[in-house]
């Protein structure tokens, strides 16, 4: 595995912000700037990982961005609340919150969203361990055969909603691989 970033060059990549935490630049230009460095990164995962997500740049920054490539793939129902997913204790706290009608603004939403779609409205993003090889810098063990890095409330609103019929068959996520 090629080495993480280094702070400098996760700062690098931060999104800019002035002095009040307010975004210099817009999703657009944010996600053109961050491709210079790595092309391989589809401007829709940048916004939702990074742009939305600011501290989610330093938080990653263990994983080899230069080698990762990404695919919009679907999953099955099946795949959706038979993996590592419905385990992650993360999700399984704010599907419980959720149930027990502690909801917020942006979970209200999503439930909104997916009553009305079927689905989420964005794909969350998940890199792909099928061997359950890979960890952190830290010892953190990665989920397998997928371990979510975006879309923790999409998970877990979706699956407070598992036994539902209006929930469509197969659900899209982007999936982080490394090359070769």
């Amino acid at each position: 595995m090629k080495r993480p970033l280094t702070y400098e060059e996760a700062e690098s990549l931060a999104l800019f912000v002035d002095d009040d935490e307010e975004p210099t630049e817009n999703q657009d230009k944010y996600a053109a700037r961050f491709q210079l460095s790595y092309p391989n990164f589809p401007s829709e995962v940048i916004i939702q990982w990074f742009y939305d997500h600011r501290q989610a740049i330093h938080q990653n920054s263990w994983l080899p961005f230069g080698l990762l490539r990404f695919s919009l793939v679907k999953l099955t129902r099946t795949e959706v609340f038979g993996t590592c997913f419905c385990e992650n204790p993360i999700i399984d706290q704010y599907r419980t919150h959720f149930q027990e009608a502690n909801t917020s603004r942006r979970m209200s939403r999503l439930s909104e969203y997916i009553c009305e779609n079927g689905t989420w409205p964005i794909p969350p993003i998940a890199l792909a361990n099928p061997k359950s090889t890979i960890k952190s810098p830290w010892g953190m063990k990665c989920d397998a055969p997928f371990h979510l890095l975006e879309g923790h409330h999409r998970f877990a609103v979706l699956h407070a909603y598992k036994t539902e019929k209006f929930l469509k068959p197969t659900h899209k996520i982007w999936l982080a691989e490394f090359l070769e």
